[in-house]
């Protein structure tokens, strides 16, 4: 099983753009959460995300 965290960004059309840490096991996003280190949202998403 091959886990890691990739940092993204929501797709959607949005001012703030959340920032995204995408856990990904096997090729799959298995969780999605805010990005703490994102300068605007810092770890939140938004309800379009949750």
């Amino acid at each position: 099983m091959s886990k890691e965290i990739k940092r993204t960004v929501c797709p959607y059309d949005c001012p703030d753009t959340c920032g995204i840490l995408a856990e990904v096991v096997d090729g799959k996003v298995v969780k999605v959460t805010g990005d703490p280190e994102h300068s605007f949202t810092q770890g939140s998403l938004c309800v379009k995300m949750n």
